[in-house]
């Protein structure tokens, strides 16, 4: 058992978790079986800083872990379905709109689910940090772009680095834009050289077209009916010199996933087609398939990419 002295905030989350869902509890000790005290520092920073924002706008612990069950067992449902049928439930962005992003209780619950998800899965450990990793390298230009905020854990950390002239997050979901914009406002930070934009990317217009030193697009290319278009807007807002973290996955059912990538080499030619080159990437299997089984099996992956501009 974790010390409860050093890790606070994960014994508190499995205590609360043992006594509403078993099955849970099991999952997230097999999750934590084997880590080193990197990964529970960090799990217990990330999670620490999102419970202690919630919490302060009067959201009841109670519905924090609710919320996180909650999503588990949608996506429970999901993969059920999936090893069903072999596609994801959706396949039309208009549909998700109106089922998944429209719906603000559902959307807050959902990113609430997330956001502690980044905190204790292991595929979102390693993918937070290739991408703290990859922006600490620095930002040239010193414009930052972020598609898809989401719960606003990334941003912040953003936000965290020196010399930013320029800092631009966009979302689809009014309810991920007001609450990245109170965890900001929560840990203090500077809104001078900040833009929320609740729209839709391939819309926005911006001053730095061509100009972002780094661009981070978390699993988002999942999210949309044409992720080739928006790779493509990616290396047109990039600058020659800039980087992009760009994470997707692949055979990874959820409720608002449309676009089904079926292994690796897929996302790989995606993204040499819109004009960008693969700097480094990193793969997880999340449902534990040996890599040599992971085009037979139809592996459950998650994947990330440092990529720039092709040529540049």
């Amino acid at each position: 058992m974790l010390n409860t002295e050093k890790y606070p905030q994960l014994v508190r989350l499995h205590n609360a978790i043992r006594q509403k869902d078993p099955f849970q509890t099991k999952n997230l000790s097999r999750l934590w079986q084997g880590k080193d005290e990197t990964y529970f520092n960090e799990a217990e920073a990330i999670l620490g800083a999102f419970v202690e924002y919630m919490t302060s706008v009067d959201t009841n612990y109670d519905y924090l872990v609710t919320s996180y069950l909650d999503m588990c067992k949608s996506i429970l449902t999901e993969q059920i379905r999936f090893k069903r049928t072999g596609e994801y439930r959706y396949n039309e962005m208009n549909t998700v709109i109106k089922e998944v992003y429209s719906n603000a209780e559902f959307m807050k619950r959902y990113m609430i689910g997330v956001a502690i998800s980044e905190a204790i899965w292991e595929n979102h450990f390693v993918m937070y940090n290739f991408y703290k990793h990859s922006i600490s390298e620095g930002v040239h230009p010193p414009t930052y772009l972020e598609i898809g905020v989401g719960h606003g854990l990334f941003l912040l950390h953003a936000l965290r680095q020196e010399g930013l002239a320029e800092v631009v997050g966009v979302d689809i979901s009014e309810t991920s834009i007001a609450l990245t914009k109170g965890l900001l406002k929560f840990y203090g930070v500077d809104f001078g050289n900040l833009r929320l934009i609740h729209e839709d990317v391939m819309a926005t217009k911006f001053s730095s077209q061509g100009n972002f030193g780094f661009i981070t697009m978390g699993e988002v290319l999942e999210h949309v009916e044409q992720p080739l278009n928006l790779l493509t807007r990616i290396k047109e807002l990039l600058h020659l010199k800039g980087r992009a973290y760009i994470s997707t996955c692949a055979n990874a059912p959820v409720v608002d996933h449309i676009y089904l990538f079926r292994n690796v080499e897929e996302i790989r030619s995606m993204i040499s087609a819109a004009g960008l080159s693969i700097k480094e990437e990193t793969i997880i299997a999340n449902d534990g398939t040996s890599e040599t089984m992971w085009e037979k099996e139809s592996a459950n992956l998650s994947y990330a990419a440092i990529v720039k501009v092709r040529g540049a």
